[in-house]
């Protein structure tokens, strides 16, 4: 009875452990965060458009290994000069989805 008790008890506190937002929801949360962030005293700014969440490889000697995430946003803000226009950017994103590794400018 007692490893029942104890059986249960482990698993109703690792449900509520599991993130269950999808690669994308947390990619997009985290890029609005880091724009926030980032873009914070240049005044306002606007997320327009997310892609899809893609997987970012490097090349090793034994092939290709995932080291994190990608993501295309753009938004519309203030540029250096106090142009409000619409920015395209590459975030680079570590495997966890816990912070932005590189943050490039998007040329297609």
């Amino acid at each position: 009875m007692k490893r029942i008790l104890l059986i249960a008890v482990v698993f109703i506190c690792s449900c509520g452990n599991f993130d269950h937002r999808s690669n994308q929801q947390k990619a997009e949360e985290l890029a609005r965060y880091y724009l926030d962030s980032a873009l914070n005293g240049q005044g306002d700014f606007k997320a327009t458009k997310f892609g899809k969440v893609d997987s970012l490889l490097e090349a090793t000697a034994k092939g290709k290994r995932q080291i994190g995430w990608s993501l295309y946003a753009s938004y519309q803000g203030n540029d250096a000069y106090g142009a409000y226009e619409v920015h395209k950017v590459i975030l680079k994103i570590d495997s966890g989805f816990s912070k932005v590794l590189a943050v490039s400018d998007y040329r297609p």
